[in-house]
């Protein structure tokens, strides 16, 4: 094979395409990769005009471009996003420039490199949203705190007394709750939420998941169950796994306005390391497969590649904030699993939720006994939190219950009261975060001196409390913010009566 003969076999076999069109836009060379590229081949393309071989062609950007080429003789590069037939789309980096005969273009797939950019860009914006639900959670539990402890021991005060008042203030409470629950709801966004997970009866939740459905939606929206096996076991967050369950079947039934079946189907799936590369922190294995299923209108490309961003929604009115896939990509993905989405217009939606079949050595915490009335007591408690308000309405709550309470602002006040006042204390109660440390910490030092203090954390976001759990690692009693007087109280009496050393209240 002589010289000649041997590049131009080189560059029919290149992996980038390469194409020729002449003044006329007539194909007059394409490689075999090119044509690939094409999904075509070389004799359907050679010798017609491009826009002949791609109708709508001359509409496009591309097409722009190209004549800016010829005209100007500048070259160009580019990156086109190439639509086929079937719908699926192809990204391409383009290289233009004046050639002899016309045009020579040459054309790479970068698809996979889109694919892998638009994930950091999704990482990065979930990043962004997980930052300031931090901020918001932090501080908005910290004021609803403050709400609901002043408003329940201002309605108790005035119970007997004035009635019509005590109805106000419990509205209020009921409110503050409310808005709590949204809170809690953003910090599943942020996928840091406190998950206890624990083994359950898949089947039997699913069944009830059913009743609750059926009783909330009616008979236009019939759920049926699909089970490979007879009462399959998942270990995971029960609460959590409900909630996103119920998302699916939220979202299946808006998207059949008529009504229509929603069909949840249950089995077993491994996954092998091919799939597990494209969510990166996917481990290789045994899988349930959870599918739900509607006969909706379905979605096209451009919504299905959204559905899982915060606050996107396709409802056009209505109160919905969006978030509700977004949670469960959360709960999916904190429980080291995978979400998918699959739909077409007019022909409904498929959302595929694979969760780890193996199970955890972890114990989950016991729940704590419940007492019919928060018992009060006279033991010396240290209240430690930056947060005046909040921590003047804790002490209020504690201090009419019986015990004696000191305060401290920040971890250096709090090394000091307990330097003074060691052998009377009996309770640290810190929040996490103190500004010049961290209640973890303090919480240690504090055990070390007087390995019988008992401690109870407190947060307002369980980001905080995550980032601290391997000085937690020996057991810990955390109050999330914000919480009734009453869950108060009784997590205090139950941690010094040696009732709850380990739980999330």
């Amino acid at each position: 094979m002589d010289s000649a003969n041997a590049l131009k076999v080189a560059i029919d076999n290149h992996s980038e395409g390469i194409q020729i069109l002449d003044e006329a836009w007539h194909y007059v060379y394409l490689n075999r990769a090119a044509a690939d590229q094409a999904r075509s081949s070389l004799y359907d393309l050679l010798g017609r005009r491009i826009t002949d071989c791609f109708p709508g062609f001359s509409d496009t950007p591309l097409w722009r471009d190209l004549n800016y080429v010829r005209e100007s003789g500048q070259p160009r590069r580019i990156e086109n996003e190439f639509v086929y037939p079937d719908g699926e789309r192809r990204w391409f980096e383009l290289f233009i420039e004046r050639h002899p005969q016309g045009i020579l273009i040459r054309s790479l797939d970068i698809s996979e490199r889109k694919r892998v950019e638009e994930q950091l860009r999704q990482t990065q914006r979930m990043d962004t949203i997980r930052r300031m639900t931090a901020a918001i959670a932090h501080e908005f539990n910290n004021k609803l705190g403050i709400i609901m402890l002043s408003a329940q021991m201002a309605r108790e005060t005035i119970a007997d007394t004035n009635p019509e008042t005590a109805r106000e203030l419990t509205h209020a409470i009921t409110a503050a709750r409310s808005a709590a629950d949204l809170v809690q709801r953003l910090q599943r966004l942020s996928r840091r939420q406190l998950l206890s997970p624990r083994l359950f009866d898949l089947g039997e939740r699913l069944a009830a998941v059913r009743e609750n459905v059926g009783a909330l939606f009616g008979a236009r929206y019939p759920v049926r169950l699909q089970l490979s096996e007879p009462a399959p076991s998942l270990y995971a967050d029960p609460a959590a796994f409900d909630d996103a369950l119920l998302n699916l079947c939220l979202n299946a039934r808006d998207a059949m306005p008529e009504g229509g079946p929603i069909t949840i189907r249950v089995g077993r799936v491994s996954l092998d390391a091919a799939f597990a590369r494209e969510p990166a922190s996917l481990t290789p294995g045994p899988f349930f497969l959870i599918e739900v299923i509607d006969a909706g209108v379905g979605m096209d490309a451009a919504t299905l590649e959204q559905i899982f961003e915060p606050f996107f929604t396709t409802r056009v009115s209505g109160n919905n904030p969006g978030l509700g896939l977004s949670i469960v990509q959360g709960f999916v993905q904190q429980s080291n699993g995978h979400i998918r989405a699959y739909s077409e217009p007019g022909r409904g939606a498929t959302i595929q939720m694979f969760l780890p079949a193996g199970l955890s050595s972890e114990t989950p915490p016991a729940p704590a006994p419940v007492l019919a009335r928060p018992a009060g007591g006279s033991e010396v408690i240290l209240l430690v939190d930056d947060d005046p308000p909040l921590r003047d309405a804790l002490a209020a709550t504690l201090e009419a219950a019986g015990y004696e309470v000191l305060h401290a602002t920040n971890y250096r006040e709090a090394e000091q009261c307990f330097a003074e006042h060691a052998t009377r204390i009996q309770l640290l109660l810190t929040d996490i975060l103190l500004g010049d440390n961290t209640g973890d910490v303090l919480g240690a030092k504090l055990k070390a001196r007087a390995p019988g203090l008992k401690v109870i954390y407190m947060s307002g976001y369980v980001a905080d409390f995550l980032k601290s759990d391997e000085s937690l690692s020996d057991g810990y009693v955390l109050i999330r913010k914000p919480s009734l007087p009453s869950d108060v109280l009784r997590t205090v009496r139950d941690v010094l009566d040696g009732r709850l050393e380990k739980g999330i209240i």
